[in-house]
């Protein structure tokens, strides 16, 4: 009986970490199968010439609030080429992680660009010397005009994903955050949250 009421309360507690930071809050996090709550909409292009006139369900790596980003320091070291992905690269000597961050809500977001062919890499004390964090830079354009564009790293692994209606339903799609080419926010509206088939 002690075993179960131990287990009980470790569970407790669990939930209420997750739903403190987040990981189990609809509004702010979702997961593959989830429609958020709400359904932030408008128009991706990347890089390589795609275009969606009419995403929807927009997220970054399955959020629209709170997505935290780094500054980019103003002062930075000298551009490199790399001659095997013809990118050029900028080898950052501090963690991320100490530079000032914010944390963006998509409904405050006009526009999402992403800098095309630069690469930020960070090679830290946990990290493998031969394979950095690689970062990408991103320009931000607020709704609010008496804000700058924001100039931010995000890691190069971060997604943006959406959706497509289809006559069979939803289909799910997603790209790194770096090739995407720009990403508008034409508005939002609130839906009910249903499971994806």
């Amino acid at each position: 009986m002690k075993k179960i009421v131990i287990k009980i309360a470790i569970l407790g507690s669990l939930l209420q970490t997750s739903f403190a930071y987040g990981w189990a809050t609809p509004e702010g996090n979702v997961g593959n199968t989830t429609v958020p709550k709400i359904n932030f909409y408008g128009s991706i292009s990347t890089h390589q010439g795609n275009r969606w006139q009419q995403a929807e369900n927009i997220t970054i790596d399955g959020r629209y609030k709170q997505i935290q980003m780094y500054f980019k320091p103003e002062l930075l070291p000298e551009k490199v080429l790399n001659t095997q992905t013809n990118k050029e690269s900028i080898t950052l000597k501090d963690d991320p992680n100490q530079y000032a961050q914010t944390k963006i809500d998509l409904e405050e977001v006009e526009s999402i660009e992403a800098v095309p062919n630069l690469i930020y890499l960070y090679s830290g004390s946990q990290t493998n010397k031969n394979y950095p964090t690689q970062y990408t830079e991103l320009i931000v354009t607020m709704k609010d005009k008496n804000l700058k564009q924001y100039h931010c790293l995000l890691t190069e692994s971060t997604k943006l994903m959406w959706d497509e209606k289809s006559s069979s339903g939803l289909v799910n799609s997603n790209i790194q955050i770096g090739s995407i080419k720009k990403l508008t926010i034409a508005g939002s509206k609130t839906q009910e949250i249903v499971e994806k088939k």
